[in-house]
């Protein structure tokens, strides 16, 4: 049988896999190694060569579980640290996860208090030219989730959408409330400025794609809901700029910083 050989390297570290020619998509293959470091972190710890060698027992039964007879079962680590050193309840685990619409979640979870927190993180990449004017800039975002709900929640979120910021507004449960109500600020659809849409694999894709309405059954804990880019930014000045003032008399530089106003940033 003829195999391909397909390497990817993620700090430092090379990462191999074998398979055979015409079964496996290479995109699917270069897309596990690339979530291998990710899901060995939220597992086990640090994805470090040392850490990999002080517990590759441990590495090696994620594997078997992530990857079952070749095929790609569950890539969540949520539902993969269940796996690690429960023997006993392990058959139990492995048949709950595999035999639900939900592998990401496991029944019967129960929290003494219900919370859920949510963090918008941004990156902006800026590129000036010599006299400090912007050139390009881009944002690059994430909204990571920290879930401790009972039961078999379902949520919704719906974002909001301005000229320069993208934030969610409000997340709506299933659970009927007198106080729940669902207030959309901006129909996403009207403003498109969020690209590259990655999303968790509990999001409804097709009801995003209809309702524009992000729906989703947590996994319990933390998780990265979805990742996103924004290329059509409208600023006039950079965030902040860099000042070098070198003395004509004395070699004592000066380097300051100024940020720019509300208003521009």
């Amino acid at each position: 049988m003829t195999r391909k050989f397909i390497t990817g390297l993620q700090m430092h570290l090379i990462l191999l896999a074998v398979c055979p020619e015409k079964t496996f998509d290479d995109v699917i293959v270069l897309s596990l190694l690339n979530e291998l470091p990710e899901i060995f972190e939220q597992s086990l710890g640090e994805f470090s060569e040392e850490n990999i060698k002080n517990n590759f027992v441990l590495l090696y039964q994620l594997v078997e579980e992530l990857i079952d007879d070749g095929m790609i079962q569950v890539t969540d680590s949520v539902v993969l640290k269940k796996f690690i050193n429960q023997s006993k309840e392990t058959s139990n685990v492995v048949s709950s996860v595999l035999n639900t619409s939900v592998p990401w979640r496991t029944t019967g979870i129960v929290h003494r208090k219900n919370e859920l927190f949510i963090d918008v993180i941004e990156k902006v990449d800026t590129l000036l030219s010599a006299d400090g004017s912007v050139i390009q800039i881009q944002v690059g975002g994430s909204i990571l989730l920290k879930s401790y709900l009972s039961g078999m929640p379902e949520l919704q979120l719906v974002l909001a959408v301005s000229k320069h910021v993208t934030s969610p507004t409000m997340i709506k449960s299933n659970r009927p409330s007198k106080n729940t109500e669902m207030v959309v600020v901006n129909d996403i659809s009207k403003i498109n400025v969020l690209e590259d849409l990655r999303f968790h694999q509990c999001v409804r894709l097709n009801y995003f794609t209809t309702k524009k309405i992000i729906s989703f059954i947590p996994p319990d804990g933390e998780f990265e809901l979805l990742k996103y880019e924004i290329n059509k930014c409208h600023v006039n000045s950079p965030l902040f700029s860099v000042v070098i003032n070198i003395p004509e008399k004395h070699l004592d530089p000066e380097v300051a910083t100024h940020t720019a106003d509300s208003k521009q940033a």
